[in-house]
């Protein structure tokens, strides 16, 4: 195998800032409270915060975060289930279902063990994470438009690893790595998140890597 050094460049060099709350950021003199509570979805698809207060076969009493009690027939309700989200100035908001990753790029936080996410990139590339320890994740995915004259379908994995967890600041590495035709071309990156599930910043930077049966390129 011969070696040909092509330019080394920082290919990711990525500043995202994740608003989960509008309200805290503008403001921070906001008071916010962090609390598990329950949605209580009932038959006319109104959705309600709060906590159940008391219940039987017949009826469920239910305290808002806003402080009304209600009392509805349980033929009005299709569910009751503990969400997580945030109190902020009386008015409840649901957590955000995924902060281990941007709308592309994946940020600082761990994806738990035994939890998973999926989905898809522009409608053509479904992927999938899946958490093996509190620390580290692994997942993968292919084009759907690619494979169907026969050839090799590429794929790529994306391994990673959370180094670093304060509670506020979070550090890992992981890989971006797309495998075709005997070809592996992806990026490594190191990624730091701070701040708190309302309001964080996302900042990475990664090394670009190609490897051929004939060549290895960094």
């Amino acid at each position: 195998m011969t070696t040909r050094r092509i330019p080394s460049l920082v290919i990711l060099a990525a500043l995202a800032v994740t608003m989960l709350s509008a309200t805290t950021a503008a403001a921070q003199d906001h008071r916010t409270t962090p609390m598990t509570t329950y949605e209580l979805t009932l038959s006319d698809g109104s959705r309600l915060y709060g906590v159940v207060e008391q219940q039987d076969e017949l009826s469920i009493v239910f305290r808002t975060v806003a402080g009304l009690v209600i009392t509805t027939p349980r033929t009005d309700v299709l569910s009751v289930r503990v969400v997580a989200g945030t109190l902020v100035d009386g008015e409840f908001q649901p957590g955000d279902p995924n902060t281990t990753r941007l709308f592309f790029g994946p940020t600082a936080r761990s994806l738990p063990k035994g939890k998973a996410y999926f989905g898809v990139y522009e409608f053509l590339m479904p992927f999938v994470q899946v958490g093996v320890t509190d620390r580290f994740s692994i997942g993968g995915g292919t084009p759907l438009a690619f494979g169907l004259d026969g050839g090799d379908r590429p794929f790529w994995i994306t391994p990673k690893l959370q180094l670093l967890d304060t509670g506020k600041t979070q550090l890992a590495i992981g890989a971006f790595q797309a495998l075709v035709d005997g070809e592996s071309a992806g990026i490594a990156y190191g990624v730091v998140t701070s701040g708190s599930p309302n309001a964080s910043l996302t900042a990475g930077a990664g090394r670009a890597t190609r490897v051929t049966a004939a060549t290895a390129s960094w």
